[in-house]
């Protein structure tokens, strides 16, 4: 019996919400429902292969002249920004939409004391940021229990 009054419930909503998609004060055009760029949340691995620190970062549909790269060697802490714009235009008789978007995403990674900043390269490849820098000594997998005296 709780099942159905749930369903008769949800579909009183679904009537709610035609009416006011009917009566938007936008007019029967949404704006919210236009296309826009949107940016990636850029997710990233960071592991050590063969005295190699290396950075993935994920940033499909963008391009590498949208990409910048900091460092910050006061905190040794590297920063991805990446930048989108959009803009979409429609001329139609007695109809005229123009739009725009722009935005901007970024990321900082707290280096390993180990990882020597001045080894940083970066390329872009099929929507992956790669970056690299070598490390000046191998960094440890574990840690150690320190025995207090």
């Amino acid at each position: 019996m709780k099942l159905d009054t749930l369903n008769t419930i949800d579909n009183i909503f679904d009537v709610n919400q035609l009416f006011a998609d009917f009566f938007n004060p936008r007019g029967l055009f949404d704006y919210n429902n236009v296309t826009r760029s949107k940016l990636p949340d850029l997710q990233s691995d960071m592991y050590v292969e063969g005295g190699v620190l290396k950075l993935n970062v994920n940033i499909p549909g963008i391009e590498k002249e949208q990409v910048k790269l900091d460092y910050n060697s006061e905190k040794h802490r590297l920063t991805v920004k990446v930048s989108s714009q959009y803009e979409k235009k429609e001329d139609k008789p007695n109809f005229y939409i123009r739009e725009r978007n722009i935005s901007e995403s970024q990321r900082s990674f707290q280096l390993p004391s180990g990882a020597n900043a001045s080894t940083i390269s970066a390329k872009v490849n099929n929507g992956l940021l790669m970056i690299e820098m070598k490390v000046l000594e191998e960094l440890p997998n574990k840690t150690r229990t320190i025995e207090i005296e």
